[in-house]
């Protein structure tokens, strides 16, 4: 009987999320090619981003943007510019740091043709160990900066799927 009331419950409350307005942000509500958010989203291309973090970055936003490929029509220009900073922490009794702290600010422009559609700012954060051995302390902030690039993706990401999803499916 408890399984019973479970189920019912969980019923309930799934029914009570399609009346309050809940939609899944990448559902299509129209048919077509150009329906949902997840067209628009595919239909960005990703400007280039300067140095190695910024080919990362573009790559996971690539990704992001459009997992199932990219639309033949690119409608929506995405640019990103970044700033990186690093803070030593937790340092030994000869004054040498131990942790690293890594910070980009990513700063990002929507565009289509020469309007700006949307703008905004994503921080990521992610540490990494100070070693001893040069080469071990490059791969860990290499993993650290390939942690920053994914976050700031799917942030990003996520604000450009909200700001289609406010405008509405198939408004250019």
């Amino acid at each position: 009987m408890t399984a019973f009331r479970s189920s019912f419950l969980v019923l309930l409350l799934l029914t009570g999320l399609g009346a309050c307005g809940y939609r899944p942000l990448y559902a299509g509500r129209a048919a077509g090619p150009e329906a949902g958010v997840a067209a628009q989203l595919a239909a960005i291309e990703v400007a280039l981003i300067e140095d190695r973090f910024g080919q990362v970055l573009r790559h996971r936003l690539r990704d992001r943007l459009a997992p199932g490929g990219a639309a033949a029509d690119r409608l929506y220009w995405l640019e990103v510019a970044y700033r990186r900073n690093v803070d030593e922490l937790a340092f030994r009794k000869d004054e040498t740091a131990t942790l690293a702290r890594l910070t980009y600010d990513a700063r990002y422009t929507l565009r289509h043709g020469d309007t700006v559609l949307t703008s905004g700012e994503s921080r990521a954060i992610s540490s990494y160990d100070l070693l001893r051995a040069p080469y071990a302390t490059v791969v860990a902030e290499r993993d650290a900066e390939e942690r920053i690039a994914q976050q700031l993706a799917d942030e990003i990401a996520l604000r450009l799927g909200m700001y289609f999803a406010d405008r509405g499916d198939g408004a250019r």
